[in-house]
């Protein structure tokens, strides 16, 4: 179990850029004359800039909303996942690099103040720090869920631009990198990419990107704050596979913004309609619930790994959705049904009252045209408490050939994570999906 966690493809992405960055860094060690300070303080100092530098332009890739680099990740859903993690990492290893500065700093006899106080005296960094305490304030509010996500994404733009003066200004100072050529060519490669990644999906995405465009046929309300987007294609339809998300867009309307907005497909691929199953709970899923009959929609995708074209392997398949988190499995049931696959599936709808199962009636009359390939069963925690992974086990018995699928909040997602992997479950064997994108 230990071996496939490690085997997993963020991880094995991360520790290549780690490694290689770490073995350029001490080549350029041993090819330049260092200075006598080099250790304890100042070299690891410098790795550790270096490390945060590329992993900033790793973590700009990953959200690039890329195709090609989509399937680098292993999906969008989980490069996204790895790019709020390597953001994090970046500017945790930042701040320990400006620590590591310190020592040697004083040790020169220099006031530590022109490490940290602008205009502090004429040897002060001043431009370092500045762009260096915007990134600190830009990533601590691209992490505040609470801000409007047109701010947020404003945010994210506005940190790109930073990262690049930050990349640009680090390649031309003196020293290890400038001096040793396939240190600087690595780290030219990094910043490079993450910087076009960051041009990409701020310039380039809305005119260049997997665009379609659909028009809206219908919007059904469901359970209590869901509703059902239906689309229909005003020239080419967009291919899909069941469980993958896309954006979406209003097309000049008068009271939707333009900007994208994320959500995964509830219909199957097999129909010409496309349909979103969509949770009003911001003020622009309000307003798309109004949206009149006939407007333009632009539709950017299909995005994401979570399909059950990824266990194909898997003879049988376990689904358990929380809430809205039932969307992807709705495409996937729906799907089944005209595969002629016949693939046994237990599918869980966990919902906290009868009232929040919108989705019920649906799935029933779905799976029952299964006949005994598909199980189903509606979980009200309200009436039954919560459902666990040992439940799920003892109904289905051996663990040998089956895999599972969870989308819902992230507590919920690691909370069933945690428990299959305790019942023996391999890591390889469970994929999960994040309602938040951000």
């Amino acid at each position: 179990m230990a071996l496939n966690r490690l085997l997993r493809r963020e991880v094995i992405i991360v520790g290549l850029v780690t490694i290689i960055t770490t073995k350029l860094w001490l080549m350029a060690k041993f090819a330049t004359v260092q200075p006598a300070d080099l250790w304890p303080w100042r070299g690891p100092s410098q790795l550790l800039g270096l490390l945060s530098l590329v992993y900033m332009g790793l973590a700009l890739m990953a959200g690039a909303r890329s195709r090609t680099l989509e399937s680098i990740f292993g999906g969008l859903d989980r490069a996204v996942r790895l790019h709020k993690k390597l953001g994090r990492w970046a500017m945790i290893i930042l701040f320990i690099h400006l620590l590591m500065l310190i020592p040697p700093w004083q040790a020169a006899g220099k006031p530590v103040g022109d490490l940290f106080i602008p205009w502090y005296s004429p040897t002060a960094r001043t431009p370092d720090i500045l762009v260096t305490y915007a990134l600190f304030i830009l990533a601590f509010l691209a992490y505040n869920k609470s801000l409007p996500y047109a701010r947020w994404l404003g945010i994210h733009q506005l940190f790109g631009a930073l990262y690049t003066f930050f990349f640009i200004h680090i390649i031309f100072v003196p020293g290890s990198i400038t001096e040793f050529e396939p240190l600087s060519t690595w780290i030219v490669i990094v910043g490079a990419a993450g910087s076009l990644s960051w041009l990409y999906r701020i310039l380039f995405f809305k005119r260049f990107g997997p665009r379609y465009r659909y028009a809206v046929q219908a919007v059904n309300d469901t359970a209590n704050e869901s509703f059902d987007l239906v689309l229909v294609p005003t020239e080419r339809r967009m291919n899909y596979d069941p469980g993958t998300f896309a954006f979406i867009s209003a097309v000049d309307h008068p009271t939707l913004p333009a900007e994208l907005h994320p959500f995964t497909i509830s219909s199957t691929p097999v129909n010409r309609e496309l349909r979103f199953s969509i949770r009003a709970v911001g003020d622009y899923t309000q307003a798309l619930r109004k949206i009149e009959t006939g407007a333009a929609m632009d539709i950017y995708g299909p995005f994401g790994g979570f399909t059950p074209n990824h266990f194909v392997r898997y003879r049988r398949l376990v689904l358990i959705g929380a809430g809205i988190g039932i969307t992807p499995f709705l495409s996937m049931l729906a799907y089944e049904l005209t595969n002629n696959d016949f693939r046994r599936i237990w599918l869980y709808y966990i919902v906290r009252t009868p009232e929040d199962a919108g989705y019920d009636e649906e799935i029933r009359a779905r799976y029952q045209q299964a006949d005994s390939y598909i199980d189903y069963e509606l979980w009200i925690t309200k009436q039954k408490g919560r459902l666990t992974a040992q439940q799920i086990h003892e109904s289905i018995g051996d663990i040998d050939d089956y895999a599972v699928m969870l989308c819902g909040t992230t507590p919920f997602n690691k909370a069933f994570t945690k428990q299959f992997l305790e019942l023996g479950l391999p890591r390889e064997r469970i994929i999960s999906e994040d309602f938040a994108f951000r």
